[in-house]
């Protein structure tokens, strides 16, 4: 019995930690200049089709934020609280269909998607997480 009750002691006891606030300044932004800007793709020279701007954080988020997804109609590259609406997602995931165009990023040698699990862990535990927390500038 004792045991029983320290047992629902200790779990009601327990709290769960708030989520952690993502700053895409911190957190986000660094990835994407790493992984986006090389070989020019989204850097000085963009791209013929995409023209995004990742060469330094407030271009980049104005580049991302509430801007039309050229390849999907009526979805927005980053829509902010909702990530399941969020091209960029779906771009480097690889969740493409049609004339989306190739999973990001590219390798800048080969020009063609870098393995698929290079940018997984941080769409799923840093994107993901600040787009649903608002995408904010910060």
């Amino acid at each position: 019995m004792k045991l029983f009750l320290l047992l629902s002691l200790a779990a009601c006891s327990k709290q769960t930690a708030p989520p952690k606030e993502i700053s895409f300044r911190r957190d986000v932004y660094p990835v994407l200049a790493r992984n986006c800007t090389t070989a020019g793709c989204h850097g000085a020279s963009g791209t013929q089709k995409v023209h995004l701007d990742f060469r330094e954080a407030a271009a980049a988020l104005r580049s991302l934020r509430d801007r039309p997804a050229r390849d999907r109609p009526g979805w927005t590259l980053v829509a902010p609280g909702a990530p399941a609406k969020s091209f960029l997602v779906d771009k480097l995931t690889g969740r493409l269909v049609g004339n989306e165009g190739a999973r990001m990023p590219l390798d800048p040698d080969l020009d063609v998607p870098v393995a698929a699990s290079v940018l997984a862990p941080f769409v799923e535990n840093t994107l993901i997480p600040w787009i649903a927390q608002g995408a904010q500038d910060n």
